[in-house]
């Protein structure tokens, strides 16, 4: 499983979205039926300080189904995040996102 936190305040004036992609074909992963999560999606959970935590794993955790972007059988994928109505921060390169982090779930 991975995790990938998005920034509070992402400079955008519309929506955010990251979909995954499987990586050997570059191709929506055969069988999923989610392939994105953006800040308009609903039900998504928010951090208190406004982050949000996304979530790649082969099933979504109880409770975290807004979150996470199955994976199924994939063990390979890369994911392309896009701002919609990108903000200046992001073009003058004052804003950047974090790195997906591979994390163990019990």
């Amino acid at each position: 499983m991975s995790d990938f936190t998005v920034p509070a305040n992402v400079p955008v004036s519309q929506f955010w979205s990251v979909t995954m992609y499987d990586a050997g074909t570059h191709a929506f992963i055969r069988g999923n039926d989610k392939y994105s999560v953006s800040s308009q999606t609903p039900g998504l959970i928010t951090n208190d300080e406004g982050t949000v935590d996304i979530h790649f794993a082969p099933h979504a955790a109880a409770g975290e189904e807004a979150n996470t972007i199955e994976t199924g059988d994939s063990t390979v994928f890369e994911l392309m995040f896009r701002f919609y109505g990108v903000g200046q921060d992001v073009m003058a390169k004052r804003w950047a996102l974090s790195d997906v982090v591979r994390v163990a779930r019990l």
